[in-house]
């Protein structure tokens, strides 16, 4: 009689895989983990070594290809849409530090930064307050915020 039997030679891999996860913090050995308890099930119900491996296989596959799809699904379920890039900057106020002539540039402080800014409404003078209504490269579009 063998030591350990299939069945828990599977489930002491999903043991490793899961705190291995634990260590790596990436979510990517968490869905092996479960394929190999997978594979536990198969080897418990008697089938065979080739059907227990590809039972690992597809769940561990099947998985990770679902994975971010879970994730939005499951985990971030009513949290609300994070803007990233130029999409954060829209509606966030600024103070013009250089004064902003008509048809040109001047320069905004937003969030402790200094940025070229342009009008989108006509001059805007030194020290009004601002806000973000476009971005354009590495300038900014700008309006006053009595307007907004």
């Amino acid at each position: 009689m063998d030591f350990f039997s299939t069945w828990q030679l599977w489930l002491v891999c999903a043991l490793i895989l899961a705190v291995s996860e634990i260590a790596i913090s990436g979510y990517v050995l968490l869905w092996f983990a479960l394929g190999a308890i997978a594979a536990a099930l198969c080897a418990f119900l008697g089938l065979p070594v080739f059907l227990q491996v590809a039972a690992f296989t597809l769940v561990s596959l099947l998985l990770t290809a679902a994975s971010r799809t879970l994730f939005r699904k499951f985990l971030l379920r009513g949290s609300k849409h994070i803007s990233q890039g130029a999409e954060s900057f829209m509606g966030t106020q600024a103070v013009v530090t250089i004064a902003i002539p008509h048809s040109g540039l001047g320069e905004v402080r937003m969030n402790g930064e200094l940025w070229a800014a342009y009008s989108s409404e006509g001059p805007i003078h030194l020290n009004e307050q601002v806000v973000v209504d476009g971005v354009d490269g590495l300038k900014l579009s700008v309006k006053r915020t009595q307007n907004c």
